[in-house]
């Protein structure tokens, strides 16, 4: 588990010293709209 925890801190470092910052910014915004869709508590009755 804890190098998971590394593995994704080097990944999350990697991208955002490689990607410009507002790609990174469009994509977090992106997942997190996704992650929130996907919550049954946020579906449209």
């Amino acid at each position: 588990m804890e190098w998971t925890l590394f593995g994704i801190h080097t990944f999350r470092t990697w991208v955002q010293s490689t990607l410009d910052p507002m790609a990174v910014h469009h994509i977090l915004a992106l997942s997190q709209e996704a992650a929130m869709n996907k919550r049954p508590d946020n579906f449209d009755v």
